[in-house]
């Protein structure tokens, strides 16, 4: 036992002295570097079993915790309740007294609702519903002609008219019926034929609480469906059809149209009473207070002005030179136009139909034209258009909108233009009209539209497109 415990001894002291040795071969900055890796790791192992210690602890907690909960929860005890006396049940009514009782039965009235089709709603103008507005036309421009205050909505319909979209509860449409509306490039009778029928179409579309009225017109003369708007009932609608189905439907009777409307009202405006073409029926429907305006037309038209400037006069016996000249190429060129008809008939197409005589001599028949002797500028008034058409035109609707729609406090209406062209002509052809229109549109928040020719109706008609 002794030597053991020296050997031990022995085998110690010769690790020391290897690990002396061992230490003094590394050198002092080795050494250093050692003994700090050797804190570092028993730190480490200290954290780590610092952790072990804290984990156990805490699951331990938890095991607890759900034990003791479980066991909590299964745990319930027996409660004896005292039991309810039981009582009989005693009715408050005798059986026997409501059988010897005798209930007569009662007679009650039902009301029935009539079907849509049992009545009709009278002739009779919807009252006006009105809103605090102040200022001009341009400052109501963000407003909708129909967005009043308190408004029912009880006749709004939406019309799509040939492009042009609006909706409104009192609508007027105006329909061009001058000779160059009949014109072969723009599809003669079968454009006018379809402009018609979409007319029908809208009006049939209308709820019967829907005001509207039709117009036609051509340069002076203006003709109106009725004196002043009406419900679009069955009875309107079909004698709108009846009204409606002559015009321009006969070639000897092209831009006949009646003159039934004369205002009976003053403007004092640059036009003044001198209104026509389409501004006319424009100015008659602003008369009944319409909200939207569809017009469907060829051209702007002109409206003088007449100012005092002087006026002109020619040589008298020179104008009866020029006037016999002109004489006899009107009769080449009423020879052609007859040649032609009669050449039309034999194949079953439709008369020619002439808007502009002067053009259609000098430009279709290529015939030379006279000249006009010069003019003498003398005193006096003279008449003049105006280098922006549009301008006198819509000073003049902003006075017949002052004098209807602001004593009323009602919105501006929506003035919406279809300019009917040929089928060959370009947007840039007519510029000044095309500016005018649209100018004029834009003034009144109304959508402008073109409207091609005799191929557009076809397709239109093909197709059942809807314009």
């Amino acid at each position: 036992m002794v030597a053991q415990k020296c050997k031990i001894r022995a085998v110690k002291i010769d690790f020391k002295k290897w690990t002396n040795w061992f230490r003094k071969a590394d050198g002092p900055g080795a050494a250093l570097r050692r003994k700090i890796r050797i804190c570092a790791a028993e730190a480490a192992a200290i954290s780590i079993g610092i952790h072990l210690l804290i984990m156990l602890f805490a699951g331990s907690l938890v095991v607890f915790d759900s034990v003791y909960k479980r066991v909590a929860a299964f745990k319930s005890e027996n409660i004896k309740r005292p039991e309810p006396e039981k009582k009989a049940v005693q009715l408050p009514v005798k059986i026997q007294e409501l059988q010897k009782k005798d209930y007569q039965p009662k007679v009650t009235t039902r009301m029935v609702a009539p079907t849509a089709r049992t009545f009709t709603l009278p002739a009779m103008e919807l009252p006006e519903i009105k809103f605090e507005a102040a200022g001009r036309r341009a400052d109501l421009l963000s407003l909708s002609s129909h967005s009043m205050p308190g408004g029912l909505d009880l006749g709004v319909t939406g019309i799509n008219f040939f492009g042009t979209r609006s909706s409104g509860e009192k609508i007027v449409f105006i329909l061009d019926a001058s000779r160059q509306m009949m014109e072969d490039d723009k599809g003669g009778y079968y454009t006018y034929k379809f402009a018609k029928d979409k007319i029908h179409q809208l009006v049939d579309a209308m709820p019967a609480a829907t005001l509207f009225n039709v117009m036609v017109y051509n340069d002076n003369n203006v003709d109106m469906f009725r004196p002043q708007l009406v419900p679009a009932t069955q009875a309107n609608r079909d004698a709108l059809k009846v009204w409606l189905e002559p015009v321009n439907s006969n070639p000897s009777s092209v831009g006949q149209v009646a003159a039934n409307y004369r205002s009976a009202f003053t403007y004092q405006t640059a036009i003044g009473g001198g209104v026509r073409h389409w501004l006319k029926p424009v100015q008659a429907a602003m008369e009944q207070t319409a909200d939207n305006i569809f017009v469907l037309c060829a051209g702007f038209g002109r409206y003088p002005i007449r100012q005092s400037s002087g006026g002109v006069e020619r040589d008298e016996s020179k104008m009866a030179e020029y006037r016999a000249k002109l004489a006899a190429v009107n009769e080449k060129a009423l020879k052609a136009f007859n040649a032609e008809n009669e050449a039309r008939a034999t194949k079953g197409l439709p008369p020619k139909i002439v808007y502009n005589w002067n053009d259609y001599m000098e430009h279709e028949l290529r015939l030379v034209m006279p000249d006009p002797p010069p003019a003498i500028r003398t005193g006096g008034s003279s008449i003049r258009s105006s280098d922006q058409p549009e301008r006198p035109v819509i000073e003049h609707l902003d006075a017949v909108w002052d004098q209807h729609y602001t004593p009323k406090q009602l919105m501006p209406p929506r003035v919406n233009f279809v300019y009917l062209i040929a089928s060959d002509t370009s947007r840039q052809s007519g510029y000044d009209e095309v500016q005018a229109l649209q100018k004029t549109a834009d003034a009144f928040r109304g959508d402008f539209e073109f409207l091609r020719g005799a191929k557009t109706m076809k397709n239109l008609l093909l197709y059942n497109r809807d314009f």
